[in-house]
């Protein structure tokens, strides 16, 4: 199958997962000097170095907030464009401010061209479809 240029998958689903030895539990988030909002991150630790991924679309209604491993219901508000939680008041210092959250990546198709086979009457395959990340 040829793909007109440009055409693109425009997200992929993308699931933050918590189960690292390293970091079990919720991530904790990078914070503005006032302490009001907290930009949401995801840590990669593939071994000695730590990998730090910026979150700029989380999945509405998938965002839990915890102050101190509290969940938090209200008092804040999260923007799923930029992946900034916002809370009304600023926790208090030394409070842990972590989040569990699903996120979207932007893929695009890494291929103009896609060879499909035919299984049977209505039903064909790939045996691949490549795609990458699109870097913001």
């Amino acid at each position: 199958m040829v793909l007109p240029s440009g055409d693109c998958i425009t997200w992929q689903r993308a699931v933050a997962e918590f189960t690292s030895r390293h970091f079990p539990g919720p991530h904790p988030l990078w914070h503005d000097d006032a302490l009001t909002q907290f930009q949401l991150v995801k840590h990669y630790p593939p071994g000695s170095v730590i990998e730090v991924r910026t979150i700029t679309k989380p999945v509405a209604g998938t965002v839990q907030v915890y102050l101190d491993g509290i969940e938090q219901a209200s008092g804040w508000s999260i923007d799923t464009t930029t992946g900034l939680v916002t809370f009304s008041m600023p926790p208090a210092l030394g409070v842990e401010v972590t989040a569990d959250f699903e996120f979207d990546v932007p893929v695009r198709f890494d291929t103009d061209h896609m060879a499909v086979t035919i299984e049977s009457y209505r039903l064909h395959a790939w045996q691949q479809i490549p795609i990458v990340e699109l870097k913001t």
